[in-house]
This record gives C-alpha cells, structure tokens and sequence, in this order.
C-alpha cells in the first residue's frame, strides 16, 4: 500500500503534463481557406488550380479542385493572401483574403467563361 501512495504524486504529474500537451497541441497557429468553384450554371468544376500568395512574404501554395469541386488550403500563415482561381477556359479570378489564427475561410466561386478570342476572316 505504502508504494501506491508514493505513486501518486508522480503520475499525478505525468498525467497532469499529458492534458496540457494535448491541450496545447489543438491550438492552432494557422488557418486555412476552403471552397466550391461553380460555372454560371450552378454546375461543380473540378481540375480548377486554387493558389494562394501571402502578400507580406511571397510564400506561395496550391492545390486543385476535386471531382466535388471542392478545394482545401491548409496550413496557412495568418495574414493577408491573394487568392488567384484559374482553369482552361474560365476567366481567371482574383480575391484578396485575411486569413486568421485558428479560422476556416470559406470562399467559393462561380464563374463565367473567358470571352471567346476573335475569330479572323
């Protein structure tokens, strides 16, 4: 009984310094932006690149649409970030964003087509 009671306190504090661990490690220090990118008929695009520049510092991430037309930007330094959505046939997209600690920004996007080029006679 007596190493019992001279167990307590240290695992006590062990499991005391765990909980803290996993308290601090659901904190987050970043966000991330999500979306849906539609044509103008409401339909879903999927292979759409989604890139994102942090204003402050250049750093540059991208990703692409799914089948779902759903994109994800995980990860990212709070702060300003210009959104640029881009695909063969669409007219590309330009949004600025602020992006905080901890926040899920949701941006979607619909979009029309790029005017056709003109054709030569």
């Amino acid at each position: 009984m007596s190493n019992l009671k001279r167990l307590r306190r240290p695992l006590a504090i062990i499991f005391g310094l765990m909980l803290a661990a996993l308290m601090l490690w659901g904190q987050a220090e970043t966000g991330q932006i999500v979306g849906t990118v539609q044509d103008a008929s409401g339909a879903v695009v999927p292979n759409v690149t989604v890139a994102a520049k942090n204003v402050a510092t250049g750093t540059q991430r991208a990703t692409t649409t799914n089948t779902s037309g759903v994109y994800v930007l995980p990860n990212l330094r709070p702060g300003d970030w210009e959104i640029t959505i881009s695909a063969s046939g669409f007219a590309t997209q330009k949004r600025r964003v602020t992006v905080d600690v901890g926040a899920k920004l949701a941006l979607d996007a619909k979009w029309k087509w790029a005017k056709p080029a003109p054709r030569w006679k």
